[in-house]
């Protein structure tokens, strides 16, 4: 039985998952599976068989992460006063 493209391409995705995200919150940038650059070929295999555009896809990945606390602003850093700098 021959495949479509796209039966294929869905084929080889379910095949080849993507590994997760590093916690670039923390300054990680490799990937948590292979411990090479992030996105590995295994990740970057899986979003071209999935048709996604890879910078997209890697943007979307990082923004999915959850942020630290602290990384937020409060409503007390909102409002800024030069004379706070001291210069």
């Amino acid at each position: 039985m021959a495949l479509t493209e796209a039966e294929r391409l869905e084929r080889i995705a379910q095949l080849v998952p993507p590994c997760p995200p590093p916690n670039v919150w923390d300054g990680y940038d490799l990937c948590p599976n292979h411990g090479g650059r992030w996105p590995c070929a295994q990740t970057e295999a899986y979003w071209l068989a999935r048709g996604l555009d890879l910078g997209e896809a890697q943007r979307a990945a990082i923004d999915a992460l959850p942020k630290p606390a602290d990384f937020y602003a409060g409503p007390e850093d909102m409002e800024y006063d030069p004379a706070e700098d001291g210069a």
